[in-house]
């Protein structure tokens, strides 16, 4: 199990998530709150979407 790839998903979901948080710490723009928030959001959801299709293979 330890020599597995990581899902696509879970990778993409990662660089979302990486991505949210830059964002929230370096735009201080009107809609970057928003903008963070749906990285943020949109990387849990893909996460868990590539964790759970990673179990039923």
């Amino acid at each position: 199990m330890a020599g597995r790839r990581m899902n696509v998903f879970v990778r993409v979901g990662l660089l979302a998530l990486a991505a949210g948080l830059l964002v929230r710490l370096f735009a201080h723009a009107r809609y970057s709150e928003f903008a963070a928030g749906f990285l943020i959001g949109l990387s849990i959801v893909l996460i868990i979407f590539g964790m759970v299709g990673r179990s039923r293979v």
